[in-house]
């Protein structure tokens, strides 16, 4: 028994070594930080040589080459501690046709996931505090099982917490690089064919409309909680106070009903 007792203890002293506390790091705002921008250069090829010189790697990069030139699209992850740097350099390649920053809120996600990580950590601590104080095989069967369960369940909290915060400590740069003048030489917006132009126009609204559709996205996002909390309650006292009006009616008439059988019934006699 002592034996067993011990190995559970030394195995378990083992598996919880990690504090979760130290894990988790400090209470910091957690935000993801999408940057797009549309840069028109004289050569895309030195344009993007001094990209790669920026802080950070690349996750995508896909040249092409158009009627108007060459053309270069990458997707960028930055420290964000360097994010503004970037940034200005960046603003410093050429004519800037179009930027926008968007970012997405994390901090309700990793306050809940923080809050539960403790709440595990407290639950460790009072298995291990029953495993001690218990000499029975059996209670120590089934804490040994509790333990393990609460282990599977930390490390899963503590995997999506550091999903958020290894998310969060980089921004993605989106960076659209074009040529102002063709490969070989400038070519007149009416020599390009019709059907060329009309392809291009409608590329550039599908790309306009997407990026609307993720703004309206990230707008219902931020204020349907705020409507949840208002909305709920709204309606559950308006629905309270139309069945108490309702309820009422019926027994005002059954109090009328029941005065007029009365009158008529002295009326009688």
């Amino acid at each position: 028994m002592k034996k067993l007792k011990t190995l559970l203890l030394v195995v378990f002293v083992m598996i919880f070594l990690v504090d979760p506390h130290k894990v988790m790091g400090s209470q910091e705002a957690h935000s993801y930080i999408i940057f797009e921008i549309q840069i028109r250069v004289d050569n895309v090829v030195d344009a993007a040589r001094v990209i790669d010189t920026l802080p950070g790697q690349n996750t995508f990069s896909r040249a092409h080459t158009w009627e108007r030139g060459q053309r270069r699209e990458i997707i960028r992850q930055v420290p964000l501690a360097q994010y503004y740097t970037v940034v200005e350099s960046l603003r410093e390649l050429g004519y800037i046709n179009f930027e926008r920053e968007r970012s997405t809120n994390l901090d309700a996600e990793a306050t809940d996931l923080q809050a539960r990580i403790r709440s595990n950590a407290t639950e460790i601590e009072r298995l291990t505090s029953l495993m001690l104080g218990s000499a029975n095989l059996d209670v120590l069967i089934e804490v040994e099982s509790r333990l393990s369960e609460a282990q599977r369940n930390r490390d899963a909290l503590l995997g999506s917490f550091n999903q958020i915060v290894s998310t969060t400590a980089v921004a993605e740069v989106h960076i659209d690089i074009r040529e102002t003048v063709g490969i070989d030489s400038a070519i007149d917006e009416d020599q390009i064919p019709f059907a060329t132009r009309v392809a291009d126009s409608f590329m550039d609204s599908a790309s306009n409309f997407a990026n609307f559709l993720g703004d309206i996205t990230i707008a219902l996002t931020n204020i349907s909680v705020p409507l949840l909390v208002l909305g709920v309650p709204s309606a559950f006292i308006g629905h309270r106070f139309w069945r108490r009006k309702k309820s009422k009616l019926p027994v005002n008439n059954t109090s009328n009903n029941i005065s007029e059988t009365e009158d008529d019934s002295h009326e009688e006699n």
